[in-house]
């Protein structure tokens, strides 16, 4: 059988979550680790408990050969998506004015693609305030072959 030349990600896929903490500092974290034939990530929202603004740092690491992708930065307002009474909501990750190597689906979304040896990493830029967390979360659909 020929190989998909139109690749179509409608199998039901995975989720992962990387959760940023102050006694990290700027090292990274694992958000989501591609499966075997690959993944697209069609969601990343980004929540905080920080009482302050921070930034977050996205790359790819691939394993062979080795190389790390920066993909860019996203603001992420205090209490993102956490705050009682809902005035802030969760940040899109998938932010193509912040990110401009996302992709965009026939729906008009944007996504991102990771192959077999890749994974998602999320980082702060500067340490978070002591005893709170930034979470990026990644949902993704799986490539369909038989399609």
């Amino acid at each position: 059988m020929a190989k998909n030349t139109n690749p179509v990600f409608t199998l039901p896929g995975d989720a992962g979550v990387g959760q940023i903490t102050n006694a990290l500092g700027t090292n990274a974290v694992d958000v989501i680790a591609a499966p075997v034939g690959g993944c697209k990530i069609d969601a990343l929202p980004i929540t905080s408990i920080d009482t302050s603004a921070k930034i977050v740092a996205l790359q790819i690491v691939q394993t062979s050969p080795a190389k790390t992708i920066k993909l860019g930065q996203i603001l992420v307002p205090a209490e993102s998506g956490t705050k009682s009474d809902g005035t802030v909501l969760p940040v899109n990750g998938l932010d193509a004015t912040r990110l401009k190597y996302l992709q965009k689906d026939l729906a008009g979304n944007y996504y991102l693609k990771l192959k077999y040896g890749q994974k998602l990493q999320a980082a702060a830029v500067a340490a978070l305030t002591a005893d709170k967390t930034i979470d990026v979360g990644a949902m993704t659909s799986q490539l369909d072959d038989s399609v």
